[in-house]
């Protein structure tokens, strides 16, 4: 699977889906599709600090589904790094590594990691 890492503005990517958070708005490690978007928990419920597993368990939900739902590229955004309050040295280990062992069983072959500051991109260049 291709992996890239983006600076900017995730919804201005031009892959066919993009992954939210879904913050408390499901159970974590289960993404849906809303709204022609990948809704991906991270917590249970709102503005909570998360413990990191569920960065792991957000970011395999979300390709999952990306996968199950036949797109070829979907874009991440750095999970539990907001209101999860999760670091984005952790965040990067955890989904860098979760990528690179996912395996897809239809579609998905790209995956798109949107960081919106430098310092958050130097995190996750670490482990390309």
């Amino acid at each position: 699977m291709e992996l890239r890492l983006r600076q900017g503005d995730i919804l201005t990517a031009t892959t066919a889906v993009i992954a939210y958070p879904a913050d408390s708005a499901g159970q974590v490690g289960a993404a849906t599709i809303q709204a022609g978007r990948i809704h991906s928990p991270t917590m249970k419920h709102a503005n909570e600090p998360i413990p990191p597993k569920q960065v792991e368990l957000a970011t395999v939900a979300a390709l999952r589904c990306a996968d199950e739902e036949g797109f070829i590229l979907v874009a991440l955004p750095p999970f539990g790094t907001t209101t999860g309050q999760v670091d984005f040295a952790t965040a990067a280990k955890i989904m860098m590594e979760t990528i690179q062992m996912f395996r897809c069983d239809r579609n998905l072959n790209t995956v798109e990691v949107w960081l919106d500051s430098p310092a958050a991109l130097a995190h996750f260049q670490a482990y390309v």
